[in-house]
């Protein structure tokens, strides 16, 4: 009879610490981030002087992002500075820098001037985002 407690409660036991090493190997480990895949979209970039129209599959994210993403993988060079409360200003793209001859990046999506910064506006598939390098006054 004692045998028969003893064999009982052992497999019990052995059942109660089975089920304590199955649940700690499928849950995950407490304080670990998710991994989850980006979602990627295609939009197009033209950058004047720089990079004619190209489609691009990037990561869902900003204009600003877009523009990042495809200085490294083009090799081109960008300049950006953050002002405060503001947002982010591209100061240089490629070999044209604000100022030289009174010209600024603008950018434009879907042949229209962004109403926003760069850095806020989201693109969404099949996005024109065109960067136009020119005086203020000279939208179009």
């Amino acid at each position: 009879m004692k045998r028969r407690i003893l064999i009982g409660a052992l497999v019990v036991a052995v059942i109660v610490a089975g089920s304590f090493v199955y649940e700690g190997a499928t849950r995950e480990p407490a304080g670990a981030a998710s991994e989850t895949t980006p979602t990627y979209i295609n939009a197009f970039l033209v950058i004047e002087g720089v990079l004619p129209k190209a489609n691009v599959r990037v990561p869902e994210g900003s204009a600003l992002a877009l523009l990042t993403e495809v200085s490294k993988e083009q090799s081109f060079a960008l300049k950006t500075k953050e002002y405060q409360g503001m947002g982010t200003l591209v100061e240089k793209i490629g070999e044209f820098e604000n100022g030289t001859d009174g010209k600024y990046w603008h950018y434009y999506v879907n042949n229209l001037l962004a109403p926003v910064g760069a850095d806020a506006y989201k693109v969404k598939e099949g996005d024109v985002i065109e960067w136009r390098f020119h005086t203020p006054d000279d939208s179009l």
